[in-house]
């Protein structure tokens, strides 16, 4: 080996040692973590080297060792104390290695590395992942804040956070684009992904402050954040097939594991925004469908009702009238319907013809709405990261 290289490698063991002892100082993770992660980046570039796994080339030995226990302990120990208070609560623990997997598979596939590049895509990778990352535990928050019981004004201090997160991600945008010029196309979809994850939970909170802080009912609240799920989910999905698409061309169609895992990947997103969009459809056309087959109350109907709905006890300003003549809400019918096929109030049995339709389609559109804070499989940021690891699998 030259000399040059000698250098590279003992440049990138040092820093790999002092970001591993700074790691294990704070406490984040436990090294059995690495091991892991590790042992997973050696079975892909193994994977690659079919004629003789025993052999790794320089580029992917480098890789292994250095830039991919870089980038994970760096993205780990940026976060500092959020790991150690919440990361394995919430278990998003998979979050890291996943999109450390997946980063790991894009740059072998974008360029042949060598240290300048490993240190630019690093940095920068670490950035966009520490967003990313805190991005998706301040969502897992959100969730847990939205399951809870309401709680009056408005949290400061996550607003600010989630404005610093959007402002961060425009900034790295810009600097990408004004020193990493040649890189922008496949860094610009990190800003955008963050941008829409971050905007959703930002809007979604601010629906949530406004409905605990408010003394009227708002009762388009859960449609409104329904379809900002949906149409941020939408885009995340578009963009994250237009970067493997991406990824696919740069690499070029040659039969090796990462075009296998790219393959893959965009086969699954596809299918997902496939699956997205027909549900928003479906729920759409069942929404209409709900306002002919529940005819709205009168106002006299709501004087006569005593003004509350029987689910949620809450004021009625508008409101669906069953066949029983009992009236609520439409969100509060909604929710109930897609449990139970009787009046709340007298349990009357509904006909199935009534509800059978807007069932199918809000079944499906319920698990978004009344998912746990710890399901976050179906969030389309999450989707960029969370296949790289099953197909890996699959392709192995």
């Amino acid at each position: 080996m030259s000399p040059r290289r000698l250098l590279v490698d003992a440049a990138y063991a040092a820093l790999s040692v002092a970001a591993l002892a700074m790691l294990l100082a704070n406490a984040a993770t436990p090294r059995r973590a690495l091991d892991e992660f590790v042992r997973k980046c050696e079975l892909d570039v193994t994977q690659s080297h079919p004629s003789d796994p025993g052999m790794l080339s320089y580029r992917d030995s480098l890789t292994i060792k250095y830039y991919s226990p870089m980038l994970w302990c760096n993205v780990s120990w940026m976060l500092g104390s959020l790991l150690s208070s919440k990361w394995y609560m919430l278990h998003s623990y998979d979050r890291i290695l996943n999109f450390v997997l997946f980063k790991v598979v894009s740059v072998r596939a974008t360029l042949d590395a060598d240290w300048e590049d490993l240190a630019i895509w690093t940095v920068a990778y670490c950035c966009f992942g520490t967003l990313y990352l805190v991005g998706g535990l301040a969502r897992d928050h959100m969730e847990s804040l939205r399951l809870s019981p309401a709680q009056s004004g408005v949290r400061w201090g996550f607003v600010a956070l989630m404005t610093a997160l959007i402002a961060l991600a425009l900034a790295l945008g810009m600097l990408s684009f004004a020193f990493l010029r040649p890189l922008f196309s496949i860094l610009c979809i990190e800003t955008l992904t963050i941008l829409f994850d971050v905007g959703q939970t930002l809007v979604k909170y601010a629906a949530y402050a406004w409905d605990s802080d408010s003394t009227e009912s708002w009762e388009a609240r859960s449609d409104a954040v329904l379809m900002c799920e949906f149409a941020t989910d939408i885009c995340i999905l578009a963009l994250t097939l237009l970067h493997y698409s991406h990824i696919l061309v740069i690499n070029g169609l040659t039969l090796n594991i990462v075009s296998a895992l790219v393959f893959f990947n965009i086969r699954s997103i596809a299918s997902k925004l496939f699956r997205k969009t027909r549900k928003l459809l479906a729920f759409r056309n069942a929404v209409e469908s709900m306002k002919c087959r529940f005819p709205d109350a009168t106002k006299e109907d709501i004087i006569r009702f005593n003004d509350r709905c029987s689910i949620c006890r809450e004021v009625l300003i508008s409101a669906k009238r069953l066949p029983c003549d009992h009236l609520f809400h439409r969100s509060c019918l909604r929710s109930w319907l897609v449990r139970h096929l009787s009046c709340p109030t007298c349990r009357i049995t509904l006909d199935g013809a009534d509800v059978g339709h807007w069932i199918t389609a809000s079944s499906s559109s319920s698990a978004i709405t009344t998912s746990s804070p710890l399901d976050s499989s179906e969030h389309g940021s999450d989707l960029l990261f969370a296949t790289a690891a099953a197909t890996a699998t699959d392709a192995t």
